[in-house]
């Protein structure tokens, strides 16, 4: 049995979640205003976006059904939403930083700005607490079950 449709639009919106969280963490780390502090929020979401992905992938390749994948996958769609979220308003501030395309200067530290604030701090540790703790919870819970399965076979990688 193949994966999904639905789990690969999943499983693409946590990717392109992932990629962003990864951009950011870079982004955050070669800025020319260089905050330390900035690195924790960034770097604890991206860990988190890529753990969930890795669970995610790995309960699809298992050819589970959509409604357990939902469940398994609760977690890494609150983290995807959130970057998702998180890159639409940099962008609204870009736009407006720039008064919608009348200049095009636009300062760097904006996202410095926003991805420093103690708000990217909490959503950081958050997304991180929310998978570690409910996130791996499900997809431990849906493993077991997938190996209780009589008819369980591992695949040869």
């Amino acid at each position: 049995m193949r994966i999904s449709t639905y789990q690969k639009r999943w499983l693409t919106a946590y990717g392109v979640a992932t990629a962003l969280s990864l951009y950011l963490l870079v982004a955050a780390a070669l800025s020319p205003p260089f905050d330390g502090a900035l690195l924790v929020p960034t770097g604890l979401g991206a860990l988190a976006a890529v753990l969930g992905l890795l669970m995610a992938t790995r309960l699809a390749r298992r050819t589970i059904p959509d409604e357990r994948f939902d469940a398994a996958t609760a977690g890494m769609r609150t983290v995807a939403v959130a970057w998702l979220l998180f890159a639409a308003t940099l962008v609204v501030l870009a736009v407006t930083e720039t008064r919608f395309g009348a200049t095009a200067e636009i300062d760097p530290s904006i996202a410095v700005e926003a991805t420093s604030s103690f708000v990217g701090t909490i959503f950081g540790a958050a997304a991180l607490v929310l998978i570690i703790d409910n996130g791996y919870t499900d997809y431990r819970k849906e493993m077991a079950e997938i190996k209780a399965r009589p008819t369980y076979a591992r695949r040869a990688r």
